[in-house]
């Protein structure tokens, strides 16, 4: 969501022209990242999203704004982080009643303390090319991120069986696929911009 008006402050302190990254065009459905107007699993309908974060690297890369560049990439490593992240795949108010917290967690947050368990990335191929335009890179991706979705909720299940028995080292190591298949989708779409 969009920062409320004091916390552009704070923004504005890190990077002033973090609305240019952060903020989508008029033109677009939604406003930013987290206002997208469709479902994740309806990955078609996120494409636009994708092309202007690519066209925008690109415009950046070809006017030698290597910082742009790479900030423009992160914007889309953090939405594909987002197609893989176990508290973005599932209902987890359904989960939490198929998967109750014991006793002693009773204060668990099936969002927060999910997305907190952080993996390791492992190995990644060489780079692809996603495609020779921003609507093929945009298409791929889309095919990409619904085949990552799937592939990364089997994990959900075994992070939460190692954190509800304290073993967080378990539940790190079961949350690497996830960060994995989010960092090769990024270097492809780096690669193919």
């Amino acid at each position: 969501k969009l920062p409320r008006a004091g916390v552009h402050r704070d923004l504005d302190a890190v990077d002033a022209d973090w609305r240019r990254f952060c903020v989508f065009p008029d033109s677009l459905a939604g406003r930013c990242l987290h206002m997208w107007p469709h479902p994740n699993t309806e990955q078609a309908m996120w494409r636009p999203v994708t092309e202007h974060w690519v066209s925008q690297a690109m415009v950046a890369w070809r006017g030698g704004d290597l910082p742009g560049f790479v900030k423009f990439i992160g914007c889309l490593s953090h939405f594909f982080g987002d197609m893989t992240q176990s508290a973005h795949l599932v209902d987890l108010k359904l989960l939490a009643e198929l998967l109750p917290a014991p006793g002693s967690m009773a204060g668990f947050h099936y969002h927060t303390d999910l997305e907190a368990v952080t993996g390791k990335c492992g190995p990644l191929r060489p780079p692809q090319l996603l495609g020779l335009s921003v609507p093929e890179v945009a298409w791929r991706v889309a095919n990409l991120n619904t085949q990552a979705m799937r592939d990364c909720r089997r994990y959900i299940v075994p992070i939460l069986q190692s954190l509800f028995a304290g073993d967080k080292a378990e539940a790190e190591r079961q949350a690497g696929p996830p960060v994995t298949a989010a960092a090769q989708i990024t270097a492809d779409v780096a690669y193919s911009a």
